[in-house]
């Protein structure tokens, strides 16, 4: 197998640089990296560069899951309640009918019609996941 290295430029902090980047990101965002760089601000600067690029490593793989998980709750719905629209007879909670009725305000703003399969792929990660709460365990 052949290693490939690749060089990662990077940048100098100096202290006007890590004056416009402390404004622009904000103390309440740069406090936990202050904390753990003990206080050294170029290296909090590194430490949410860190995390920034860790959280994009993780974006398809969180992306999939989403996904795959909308689709199949939704099928798994769509049969037990025999209808594309279930949630228009399921028993949802006050959030979700709200997150629904979002979902579909932004389909009619960005010009199409909501239907089913438009309002499935709108709804929020978040929607998915409460439909496995306290609030339907029974």
């Amino acid at each position: 197998m052949t290693q490939v290295n690749l060089k990662v430029a990077t940048f100098v902090y100096d202290e006007p640089a890590l004056a416009a980047l402390e404004n622009s990101l904000s103390a309440e965002r740069l406090t936990p990296y202050l904390d753990l760089a003990e206080k050294d601000r170029a290296y909090a600067i590194r430490l949410y560069e860190w995390n920034t690029r860790i959280s994009e490593s993780l974006y398809s793989l969180t992306q999939g899951l989403e996904i795959t998980l909308r689709n199949r709750v939704n099928r798994v719905l769509c049969e037990a309640f025999a209808q594309e629209n279930w949630w228009d007879i399921c028993a949802l909670a006050t959030k979700q009918v709200s997150d629904i009725d979002e979902a579909t305000k932004r389909i009619y703003y960005d010009g199409y019609d909501p239907v089913p399969n438009r309002i499935v792929a709108e709804l929020m990660f978040g929607f998915w996941v409460s439909l496995f709460g306290t609030d339907y365990a029974q």
